[in-house]
């Protein structure tokens, strides 16, 4: 049935746009998710009655770890960041809990200071108090020369790392032959110090500086954190090439989709001549592979741009309002729109008349309509993401097509009987077309046109003679009743 065709191949250049398009949503969702838990960790801090320098320490283990985790969720990586607040003696202050990086933040007022506190020896911190470092060297565990935090990140204040380098690499120079023990003390802001938590595969959080840092603490302090000031927002976040590169992405994805969903029926066909003859339609196979490229540059396109649509809108670069647009309607409209532009060529290259572009606009714009209806009932009910749309979808696109393809006959019939030419898109004419001609017996003469060059005879004498008269052969011409002879086109005899 050409309803339910027409309605299938709908669905081929919705579904993977919706799909993609559903995906992108919940990428952004995922950036804004971990945006508002790191409003949530540090707005936590409200009231505290810590000294600025503490706090503002505190402060930052969560500002490095959580807008990493926003980092992580623009780049499609699993956030997984976590500040372990633990009070036992040399715990990192961030994890990564994939691969159990760590991190030590000190928050110096100085360079100098930042260093110090970054590479402390366990003897150093028995002498300042530190029970059980001092358990642990009596027990051999470790030497006194040992620094506590190891191979941990050694993150300080942005804009400090440079002098504290410097400073490092000077201590250890001045002891390299004096105390060589403490070589390795020193060498570890050289191997580890840092602005930023930075990971191999391409995770960074965001800097700060130490002014920053007591300016941050004293408004969380005091109840007046403004997410904005500090850049905690997705149009913020998500740049316009994160979008780009998600929409190429995604538009691979799609052009996938398309592809197996468009070699789908003739992979079937291809099976079924299969069993039923024992061997394989060479020409069915070459079909599926046509079916499935054809398939792939179209279903890139869509998906391409829905993606890219839907990344503009929910990330906020095109306005707060434009954050609560619906992916699958923007996938929707893109799939009309890239069909609309197909068929405008079509137009010019003299393949399809101004009617039909109509024609299959309406029919696309209704059809869409009701794979949308379909796809939100299904999802109330499939809470399966993704799938649960696309299910409702296939549903609705064919439902959609026969119902209109149905709607369409009864209007015909109506112009048919009527005359109507529904505002122009029917077509009322007495002029029968070549094959309906052919069909009732009438022989129609077709010749070339062509542009010829003028020239002047020359001049001479002609017989005269008179021609005998004849009686031509009658053509009997079947009279059709009036009716349909086109593309909304009705017809006269």
């Amino acid at each position: 049935m050409a309803g339910v065709r027409e309605g299938y191949e709908f669905y081929l250049h919705h579904a993977p746009g919706a799909a993609v398009a559903e995906l992108t949503g919940i990428w952004v969702d995922g950036i804004s998710e971990q945006i508002e838990q790191a409003i949530e960790h540090l707005e936590a801090f409200e009231g505290s009655a810590k000294g600025i320098d503490f706090l503002s320490g505190d402060v930052m283990e969560f500002w490095h770890a959580d807008t990493a985790n926003i980092d992580a969720a623009v780049k499609g990586l699993t956030p997984d960041f976590v500040v372990p607040r633990s009070t036992g003696f040399g715990t990192p202050d961030v994890v990564r809990e994939s691969t159990g990086e760590m991190w030590q933040v000190k928050y110096g007022a100085t360079a100098e200071l930042s260093a110090k506190y970054q590479d402390i020896t366990f003897g150093e911190a028995a002498r300042s108090g530190s029970t059980t470092a001092a358990e642990l060297i009596r027990s051999g565990q470790v030497s006194e020369h040992d620094p506590v935090y190891g191979d941990m990140g050694a993150l300080i204040p942005e804009g400090q790392l440079e002098e504290a380098r410097k400073f490092a690499f000077q201590r250890m120079a001045g002891n390299a032959e004096a105390r060589p023990e403490l070589v390795a003390r020193d060498q570890r802001m050289l191997d580890h110090g840092t602005e930023r938590i930075e990971t191999a595969d391409g995770v960074r959080s965001q800097e700060m500086n130490r002014a920053g840092s007591k300016e941050m603490a004293v408004e969380l302090r005091d109840g007046k954190f403004n997410p904005e000031k500090w850049g905690l927002t997705t149009e913020q976040w998500v740049k316009l090439k994160d979008v780009f590169n998600k929409s190429m992405k995604a538009g691979m994805t799609a052009a996938v989709i398309s592809a197996v969903l468009k070699a789908t029926p003739e992979i079937i066909k291809t099976i079924q001549y299969l069993i039923e003859t024992g061997e394989l339609d060479i020409e069915q196979v070459k079909a599926t592979g046509v079916a499935a490229v054809s398939g792939a540059a179209k279903g890139f396109l869509v998906g391409s741009i829905s993606a890219a649509a839907v990344g503009f809108c929910k990330s906020g670069l095109l306005g707060e309002a434009a954050k609560d647009f619906n992916p699958h309607v923007v996938a929707a409209i893109a799939v009309v729109a890239v069909n609309a532009i197909c068929n405008a060529i079509q137009i010019a290259r003299g393949k399809k008349t101004g009617r039909e572009f109509a024609d299959e606009l309406t029919r696309d714009a209704f059809v869409a309509a009701c794979a949308l209806i379909g796809g939100g009932i299904s999802q109330a009910f499939i809470e399966i993401p993704v799938f649960g749309y696309l299910v409702g979808s296939l549903v609705g696109s064919v439902v959609g097509s026969v119902a209109y393809s149905v709607g369409k006959q009864v209007v015909i019939a109506f112009c048919v009987d009527s005359g109507f030419t529904m505002f122009g898109l029917v077509e009322q004419d007495y002029t029968l077309p070549d094959e309906v001609l052919k069909e009732i017996g009438v022989e129609i003469f077709e010749y070339e046109k062509f542009e010829y060059k003028e020239f002047q005879p020359e001049q001479f004498e002609f017989a005269q003679f008179t021609p005998e008269q004849f009686t031509p052969e009658q053509i009997e011409i079947t009279f059709l009743r009036r009716g349909v002879i086109g593309v909304s086109k009705v017809g006269y005899v």
